[in-house]
């Protein structure tokens, strides 16, 4: 796992494909690919979760400093199964929604922002990822940056 890059949820082999991590960045990656449409806790409950309680901590262990820039960087598999489709769209929507919730709470102590691209489209997201680290991107905060239909 590259540095300033944490595992939320998922096997995480595109951590490597996605390289180094900006260093004003600290990216939260969830790959997201749901296999058993049976067993949604991992997508709807667990990942937002863990998502949450990683920026809380992150913020924290900040405190003091400049303000926190944090992006969740979701790698999205496509899925033949219409069950684990829907489940893929409502884990996506789930971390949407954590993101959205956190930010009022965390203020101007944080940035956090959220990039989804499929697995096809990584070199897309690095990108992403080295722009939300830029000072250009300072306006951003609970933007989500939807790669997926990008060509």
């Amino acid at each position: 796992m590259p540095q300033g890059m944490t595992l939320l949820a998922g096997s995480g082999a595109a951590a490597e494909a996605l390289g180094p991590v900006p260093d004003d960045l600290d990216v939260l990656l969830v790959e997201l690919d749901v296999a058993d449409a049976a067993d949604t806790e991992p997508w709807l409950v667990e990942a937002p979760s863990r998502l949450l309680d990683e920026v809380r901590r992150r913020v924290a262990a900040g405190a003091g400093s400049m303000p926190a820039r944090l992006a969740v960087a979701v790698v999205a598999h496509a899925s033949s199964d219409p069950f684990a489709s829907a489940i893929g769209r409502a884990a996506i929507e789930a971390l949407r929604g954590a993101v959205h919730s956190i930010v009022p709470e965390l203020g101007d102590r944080a940035q956090v922002n959220m990039a989804i691209a499929p697995p096809d489209r990584l070199a897309a997201l690095r990108d992403t990822l080295a722009f939300l680290a830029a000072p250009g991107a300072s306006f951003l905060d609970s933007a989500t940056l939807d790669l997926r239909g990008a060509a």
